[in-house]
C-alpha cells in the first residue's frame, strides 16, 4: 500500500489536524494539511491510484464495529477532501457513499465532510465555485 495513504492512519497525521468539533472545521484543517496536499499531488501524478484508494478504504472499513466510534474517520474525511476536486466516477461514488453514512452512530464527522466535499465537487467546474 502507498505510504501516502498509510500516513492518514498515523498519530502524526492526527496530531497535525488539531481538534475539530465540526465537519466544517475538520474540512478546513484537512484542506490545509500538508499530508492531504501531498496525497492529492500523488494522485495527480499517478503515484497513488483510485484503485489503491479503494483498497485502502476497504481495509479501514474492515475495522468497523457496530456500537464503537469508528477510529479512522479522519482518514476517510481526508480522502474525501482529496477527491473533491477530481471529476471522476470514483470521486462521485466515494463522496456520495461516505455522505450516506451520516445516520450511522459510529460515524460523526467524516460523512458530513464528504457531503461538503460533494457540494464542492458539483461546482468544481463552475468558475464561481471552488475555494
Amino acid at each position: 500500500m502507498s505510504a501516502k495513504l498509510d500516513v492518514l492512519t498515523s498519530d502524526e497525521f492526527l496530531l497535525s489536524l488539531g481538534v475539530s468539533a465540526t465537519a466544517s472545521g475538520l474540512r478546513r484543517a484537512l484542506r490545509r494539511s500538508l499530508f492531504v496536499k501531498e496525497l492529492r499531488e500523488s494522485l495527480m501524478t499517478g503515484e497513488v491510484t483510485e484503485h489503491g484508494m479503494r483498497i485502502f478504504v476497504s481495509r479501514l472499513m474492515r475495522e468497523f464495529r457496530p456500537g464503537v466510534q469508528f477510529s479512522h474517520e479522519p482518514a476517510l474525511a481526508a480522502v474525501a477532501v482529496v477527491l473533491e476536486k477530481r471529476g471522476t466516477a470514483f470521486s462521485e461514488e466515494y463522496l456520495l457513499d461516505l455522505a450516506r453514512l451520516k445516520h450511522i452512530a459510529e460515524f460523526d464527522l467524516a460523512p458530513r465532510v464528504a457531503a461538503a466535499s460533494f457540494k464542492h465537487w458539483i461546482c468544481a467546474g463552475d468558475p464561481r465555485g471552488g475555494y
